[in-house]
């Protein structure tokens, strides 16, 4: 099947009853997963550690924006 259903599976955002914030996330969370659909191509099983990463380092370079701007994903990846 791939990674391009799960990628067009967030399109239907818009359709969710959801606050500004949570589509903010969603949106942020379907372009980690578009960056990293060459290497889950090849292995499906590298998503968790794909979005950990990615989101991680995105954290990690603005930290400040990210709390305020996406507190669901600080939140997901402190649980981590």
């Amino acid at each position: 099947m791939g990674v391009q259903p799960l990628i067009e599976d967030y399109d239907y955002i818009e359709y969710l009853q959801a606050t500004p914030e949570q589509v903010k996330t969603l949106q942020l969370i379907q372009d980690t997963i578009r960056l990293s659909a060459h290497i889950l191509q090849v292995d499906s099983q590298q998503l968790p550690s794909q979005l950990w990463g990615r989101l991680l380092r995105f954290t990690g370079l603005c930290s400040q924006f990210m709390v305020k701007s996406y507190p669901d994903i600080e939140t997901l990846l402190k649980q981590a």
